[in-house]
């Protein structure tokens, strides 16, 4: 495994503990899920699909990535 050294702005850092935290991992696991899931949208989107939100009420809503 590679080591990476990154700056987080403070509120980026307390959210990553917040989410670790509240899935029982570590914040370096978070981050390395975050990063799968990041590259499995953008190959969804380089296929042409579509990433939607579907709410409490039944709507849905297009979620779009900036990259």
């Amino acid at each position: 495994m590679k080591k990476v050294l990154f700056n987080l702005t403070e509120e980026q850092y307390e959210r990553l503990g917040r989410l670790a935290k509240s899935m029982g991992i570590s914040k370096s696991e978070a981050m390395r899920r975050a990063i799968e899931i990041y590259q499995m949208i953008k190959e969804a989107k380089q296929e042409g699909a579509e990433i939607t939100r579907k709410e409490k009420d039944g709507s849905e809503r297009l979620i779009e990535f900036v990259g």
